[in-house]
């Protein structure tokens, strides 16, 4: 045989040994088939989404309002054109005195005092020939004896004890208004503190009362404390009176008094119709005046 021969039947001989097992040719036999593998896409990663911190956070601006043209508060107290009196208390004449079982009213060493000892009850007196419509007076007061709700105050447009307007403080720093008609007490306005009323704090209490047509306005010290408005008296005397409230002594001592004329085209008139507070049907005693000689 030749070597030609031989080495062809070893190679078939291998080639169907192959076959038989399942095994891939040698390399020297087939060539393989050359494969590419198709690239897997890459995953694409979604970031999750994280919170944007406010290093800076806004602030609330509040919407500005309108400027509002603020008026000034108007200055009540009067204008005053000059004196129409004066009265030192010196002229026994002016001023009825009298004592009873209430108390007296009596003249001393340039004052005019109404003094009650015990007993609950009212002294007043009205200055005589002193009819006047409108005007500014102002009265000192010096309370020697006071406490809790006694009282006192000035008489304005009064025809009687009876028929009058009251301008009263209370020992206990308040104030009120009042109209006495046919005996009836009327408060006009409500008992109201006062910054003036300070008890002891100073030998002298400055009382001021302006009227002018149907409006009232009421000072302390030549501080406004309030207005109003009434028309059912248009004019009559002024006088002074005390009002005791219990069973302790009562002493008030009114030192001077000046009336002066107002000067209308200075007012600024606020205050409106005023009414009643409460109707009061008691009736105050009618006092027994034995003239003082």
């Amino acid at each position: 045989m030749s070597r030609r021969w031989l080495t062809g039947c070893v190679t078939l001989f291998l080639a169907a040994a192959l076959a038989l097992t399942g095994c891939d040719a040698p390399a020297f036999l087939a060539a393989p088939a050359t494969v590419t593998p198709s690239p897997s896409p890459s995953a694409t990663l979604t970031p999750t989404p994280t919170e944007t911190i406010a290093w800076f956070p806004p602030t609330f601006t509040p919407t500005n309002l309108p400027t509002q043209n603020l008026e000034p508060t108007p200055d009540l107290r009067p204008v005053l054109l000059g004196e129409i009196f004066t009265d030192p208390f010196l002229n026994t004449s002016f001023w009825p005195t009298y004592r009873n079982t209430t108390g007296s009213v009596g003249y001393g060493n340039g004052e005019l005092t109404l003094a009650m000892p015990t007993a609950n009850g009212v002294l007043s007196t009205l200055r005589k020939d002193t009819i006047l419509t409108d005007f500014y007076m102002e009265v000192t007061v010096e309370p020697s004896l006071c406490r809790g709700p006694d009282s006192f105050g000035v008489l304005f447009r009064a025809t009687s004890e009876w028929n009058t307007y009251r301008f009263v403080v209370s020992c206990d720093g308040q104030m009120r208004a009042e109209r006495v008609r046919e005996g009836q007490l009327l408060p006009l306005t409500e008992w109201q503190p006062s910054e003036q009323l300070i008890f002891g704090t100073g030998p002298e209490l400055r009382l001021g009362v302006m009227a002018y047509g149907s409006e009232f306005r009421f000072f302390i010290n030549d501080v406004f404390q309030f207005s109003l408005r009434d028309p059912v008296f248009p004019d009559g005397q002024i006088g002074l009176f005390a009002r005791s409230e219990n069973d302790s002594a009562l002493t008030v001592n009114f030192t001077r008094m000046v009336v002066s004329r107002v000067d209308a085209s200075s007012l600024v008139f606020t205050a409106t119709p005023t009414p009643p507070v409460r109707p009061s049907a008691t009736r105050q005693p009618t006092a027994t005046i034995t003239p003082t000689r």
